[in-house]
């Protein structure tokens, strides 16, 4: 097995966080305190909700292997993507970056969805923000400077909008 050096997404949240705490979990993990009842319990529940997703595509295809096993991922998903059939933990690389996705799940002739399976119960704030209604004088701002915001399909206009306010929202100018 390869020990590809790699960067999850938690950890690449956690570097934008605290350098000193993404250093830290690469090279001292033996600071950190061990695992309590209750954080174990978020990961229990974390893996049954990816379970339950995964019996709501019963033909898809699991890409199992050891963790770290990053090349054999990536074979086993190359291997399992001509089949068309949804696969779990589907691992791809390219240009030197790597990504795992919960679902990977055939649409269409040659596309695919990228389903990620999230055990939440509360509404987060850029949801929050993409599902609230675009002001009326933003809306104005696009159909006059932006041509191809009139040629977008209704959805893909709403997904704009959203888009939009998350920018606004997050962005200081």
């Amino acid at each position: 097995m390869s020990r590809t050096p790699y960067i999850s997404k938690s950890k690449f949240l956690q570097g934008l966080q605290c350098s000193k705490l993404l250093w830290s979990a690469y090279n001292a993990k033996h600071l950190f305190p061990e695992v309590d009842a209750a954080l174990q319990a978020v990961f229990d529940q974390g893996h049954e909700v990816g379970d339950f997703a995964k019996r709501m595509f019963p033909n898809g295809i699991e890409i199992d292997t050891d963790h770290g096993d990053f090349e054999g991922a990536i074979q086993l998903t190359q291997k399992s993507l001509p089949l068309r059939r949804p696969i779990f933990e589907a691992t791809i690389s390219a240009n030197g970056g790597y990504a795992r996705a919960d679902i990977l799940n055939p649409v269409g002739r040659n596309e695919w969805d990228i389903i990620e399976v999230k055990s939440t119960t509360s509404v987060k704030r850029r949801k929050k923000l993409q599902s609230a209604p675009l002001p009326s004088e933003w809306r104005m701002i696009l159909e006059k400077w932006c041509p191809l915001y009139h040629q977008l399909p209704e959805a893909d206009r709403r997904e704009l909008e959203g888009h939009i306010q998350v920018f606004l929202a997050e962005k200081k100018f």
